[in-house]
């Protein structure tokens, strides 16, 4: 019986832990591509672009920001596909539901 208490937590402890690293490959990649540094909860000057992260349904999902700018609309998952642009059904569909995590990237001064 402990064996398979044991067992049982570390499969969901494992489970969890894959899901983090996989949301840590998505964000680091998406911040490289677009040529950011990690957001480290400090913005230096109010008009730096920074990048938002979303999930919706186990999905990531990111919008760059500047509250200096107007941009347009671009809602990108981790291959930086514009949903938005690419079916807006479907981007309206998640842009409703869609969960705010936090901003992980901004402009490199």
């Amino acid at each position: 019986m402990k064996n398979l208490i044991f067992f049982t937590l570390a499969i969901a402890i494992f489970s969890c832990s894959t899901s983090e690293t996989d949301n840590d490959i998505c964000i680091n990649n998406m911040i490289q591509t677009l040529d950011m540094e990690n957001y480290s909860g400090v913005i230096k000057g109010e008009c730096r672009d920074y990048l938002t992260w979303y999930t919706h349904e186990g999905n990531d999902y990111f919008m760059l920001d500047n509250p200096c700018a107007d941009y347009a609309l671009h809602l990108w998952d981790c291959e930086k596909v514009d949903i938005y642009f690419e079916n807006s059904a479907e981007c309206q569909t998640i842009m409703g539901n869609m969960m705010h995590q936090g901003v992980v990237g901004k402009g490199i001064e």
